[in-house]
């Protein structure tokens, strides 16, 4: 909240991960037996170790995103093409796209 006096909510849950507001550590993830970390492994050292490699995976993935989202974000080249009119002015349907039919 920003103030007493306005009680709204000033971000978003998107926000909260985003930004990391979170502390905690990882203890289930989505495996064909719905186990948490600590049954399938023995130790805690296996188990820091496991929890430690999906943090890493997280973001691994988070960088993929970000990344694509940059090539995304770029403006494509314009690219000149030639023209596909014949030089007698009429076009068969086999050689016009959808670019240059005109509705």
């Amino acid at each position: 909240m920003a103030s007493a006096l306005n009680n709204s909510v000033t971000g978003s849950i998107d926000d909260f991960f985003r930004k990391r507001s979170y502390k905690g550590e990882i203890y289930k993830t989505g495996n064909p037996g719905n186990r948490s970390i600590s049954q399938y492994t023995s130790t805690p050292e296996e188990m820091k170790a496991e929890q430690e490699r999906i943090e890493r995976e997280l973001l691994d993935v988070e960088q993929l995103i970000r990344k694509e989202g940059e090539v995304i974000a770029t403006p494509p080249r314009e690219v000149k093409r030639s023209s596909n009119k014949k030089s007698s002015g009429t076009t068969t349907s086999a050689s016009q796209t959808m670019r240059n039919r005109r509705y």
